[in-house]
C-alpha cells in the first residue's frame, strides 16, 4: 500500500500532537527559558494539530472541498516553517552597569 505523494508530505495528527505536547513539556519550557529568557511559544504546534484534526474531519465525511484544500496548504506551511533563530545565534552583550 503506497501513500499518495500529496499525503506523504504532511505530518500525521499523532505526530502533530506529539510536537505540541513536547513543546508544552517542562523540559522544553525550562530549556527555552534558559536559552532565551522567555517560555516556548507553542501556538504553531497547537495550530498544526488543530488543522490536522479539521482535515481529518473533512476526510472522514468525504468532504474534500475548497476548505480542505486551504487547510492542507496551511498545514504544509506550518510543518515546513523553519525556526526563527538558530540555537547558537550570538546575543547582544548585557548593558554596562552604572557602577563602572
Amino acid at each position: 500500500f503506497l501513500m499518495a505523494e500529496e499525503e506523504a508530505e504532511l505530518p500525521t495528527c499523532s505526530s502533530a500532537f506529539d510536537g505540541f505536547f513536547f513543546c508544552l513539556s517542562p523540559a522544553t519550557q525550562f530549556k527555552t527559558y534558559y536559552r532565551d529568557g522567555t517560555y516556548a511559544d507553542c501556538d504553531r504546534f497547537q495550530r498544526m494539530w488543530e488543522v490536522c484534526m479539521k482535515m481529518k474531519y473533512y476526510e472522514v465525511n468525504g468532504k474534500k472541498t475548497q476548505r480542505w484544500q486551504e487547510l492542507r496548504e496551511e498545514m504544509l506551511a506550518l510543518s515546513t516553517k523553519a525556526t526563527k533563530d538558530h540555537v547558537w545565534k550570538m546575543k547582544a552583550p548585557p548593558p554596562k552597569s552604572q557602577e563602572d
